[in-house]
């Protein structure tokens, strides 16, 4: 559904704690706080919708994916939207 899929972008520490404690054991609950509180402080994960007919979802990733493996060093981190107000497509090999 729409919600869950919103839930599951969005997703905050405390959420995915009790996710995860639903499918494990008890023993596991400990770490699987400590899991959470690292992403969380860190902001290491992030969701993003992927619809494979929309251009405009496969930019964003790309865009993300370049920033976050810093594939262009020299050149400052670019989003779907940079490429959209100057018209050019920068993800050429």
């Amino acid at each position: 559904s729409r919600r869950a899929l919103d839930d599951f972008l969005d997703a905050d520490a405390s959420s995915m704690r009790e996710r995860l404690n639903c499918g494990t054991r008890p023993q596991f609950y400990q770490l699987n706080s400590a899991i959470c509180e690292l992403i969380d402080d860190w902001n290491m994960v992030q969701f993003l919708p992927l619809d494979p007919r929309d251009t405009d979802t496969i930019d964003e990733i790309l865009a993300q994916v370049d920033n976050a493996t810093q594939y262009h060093d020299d050149v400052e981190p670019r989003t779907a939207e940079d490429d959209h107000t100057d018209g050019g497509d920068n993800h050429s090999d």
